[in-house]
């Protein structure tokens, strides 16, 4: 790549560049570079030089064999992206990760667990940033990120009964938040998913995916008016849940994946007039045997339904 003024380097790789360590990729001379995606390549370290692509906004390691990030990561002052989900063994990001101030995108999501990735203490600092993704809740990062009031996704996992007070709390301040993603600690194959009664969900929220059981929906399930699309997964639910959901005016995806616990589904599932904009139902139960009709007028939206 010497003497090449690049601006962006998408990498495909097919074939096992782990033995190289990373050392058949150089920067040397490279400091144009904006946009760096390296997703699925099968590499083990990125060089140091890294550290010296100031210009760089976007760095994509999705599904790398990257088990840490370069020491100077923290000199990327340009970086608004940070896809790093499924990225090798990492289990926690440095103190390098406060100094990228422009950031606005870190995705997250580990790759050979179900725990979330810690936060560095400072990450309410990083106020510009949009996506939040994969953060391990406890440590006190439960509390800090209320000071991301500007966020528009979060997703949060390991979620439990002493953490989740002060995690309800952030995220009533962010006032923008169009999706929230939830996971209760230890959610496979058993898990609690506590969630509190006084929670006053973000005005916005569009996406909402819950995993973890619930046992019954809380009463604020009703005031999701902007919902589109809905996930429950090993929710256990005892009771219908779409005595609830049926009235919400905007849903239109819905997935519940072993959130009902029920062996037969007829009439009582839905009223007519319910789920006015449901296009999608997905219905996974280990439960379920039957379900025998609908009531007439019921979803009128409905264009598929899979029960896998």
């Amino acid at each position: 790549m010497n003497n090449l003024q690049l601006t962006a380097l998408f990498l495909l790789a097919n074939q096992n560049l782990s033995q190289h360590d990373g050392n058949w990729l150089q920067f040397d001379g490279v400091n144009s570079l904006r946009v760096l995606e390296l997703e699925d390549t099968i590499i083990k370290k990125l060089p140091d030089e890294v550290g010296d692509l100031i210009h760089l906004m976007y760095l994509g390691l999705k599904s790398t064999d990257i088990n840490e990030l370069p020491e100077g990561l923290g000199r990327l002052k340009a970086l608004q992206t940070l896809d790093i989900r499924r990225c090798g063994d990492l289990t926690g990001l440095s103190d390098e990760i406060l100094n990228l101030v422009r950031l606005r995108h870190l995705k997250m999501f580990k790759n050979k667990s179900v725990c979330g990735m810690k936060l560095p203490a400072g990450i309410g600092r990083l106020t510009d940033l949009l996506t939040l993704t994969g953060i391990h809740a406890g440590g006190g990062s439960e509390a800090e990120i209320g000071n991301l009031i500007g966020l528009r996704k979060l997703g949060v996992m390991d979620v439990a009964e002493d953490n989740i007070s002060e995690l309800c709390a952030s995220i009533m301040k962010m006032q923008c938040l169009l999706s929230l993603s939830l996971e209760g600690k230890c959610t496979y194959p058993k898990g609690k998913l506590v969630l509190m009664e006084s929670f006053s969900p973000p005005p916005f929220l569009q996406k909402l995916c819950l995993e973890g059981i619930l046992e019954k929906l809380p009463a604020w399930f009703g005031y999701l008016e902007r919902l589109t699309n809905l996930r429950l997964g090993f929710s256990n639910l005892s009771e219908n849940p779409s005595l609830v959901l049926q009235v919400l005016p905007n849903l239109k995806y819905l997935t519940l994946w072993q959130a009902y616990d029920a062996k037969k589904i007829g009439k009582e599932f839905c009223s007519a007039g319910g789920f006015p904009k449901l296009e999608v139902l997905s219905i996974a139960s280990r439960v379920l045997e039957e379900w025998t009709e609908l009531e007439e007028g019921a979803l009128p939206s409905l264009h598929w339904i899979c029960c896998p």
